[in-house]
């Protein structure tokens, strides 16, 4: 599992980046990106979180602060569900035993396809469906 988990966040890590070499001009070889982007795994088994899930969110700013990275982020499935409005989209099951390996690796291949735009530092669908998440509350 742990070596799932590395291969997710080396895919997040590869498009930041692949952005960072993109957005530099020759003469500004040493500056970083104007942005901080972020990739979370979070979820619970706490009882009364029943059914157990998890998500994975990506985020802008602060990842540290709660308040920061709950107004900040917005989860996987969001993105998805704007890009395929057909297709099933929803936190991913917790899961157990056997189920652990292909649920990561599920995860995994839904992080590179739908949020690519994201990985490689097109910050304009998230910050739509940020923003439609945000009028929500």
């Amino acid at each position: 599992m742990k070596s799932l988990l590395k291969n997710l966040l080396q895919n997040y890590q590869k498009g930041i980046k692949q952005n960072k070499i993109q957005n530099m001009m020759p003469e500004q070889q040493n500056i970083e990106c104007e942005y901080k982007q972020y990739i979370k795994i979070s979820g619970s088994t706490y009882p009364t979180d029943y059914p157990y899930c998890y998500n994975i969110i990506l985020g802008e700013g602060d990842s540290e602060e709660m308040i920061e990275w709950d107004w900040n982020s917005i989860a996987l499935w969001r993105l998805k569900s704007k890009i395929e409005p057909t297709a099933e989209a929803k936190e991913y099951e917790f899961p157990f035993g056997d189920k652990v390996k292909s649920s990561i690796s599920n995860a995994n291949k839904e992080l590179i396809k739908y949020a690519d735009a994201f990985l490689c530092g097109n910050l304009t669908l998230f910050y739509k469906v940020r923003s439609e998440q945000n009028k929500e509350r």
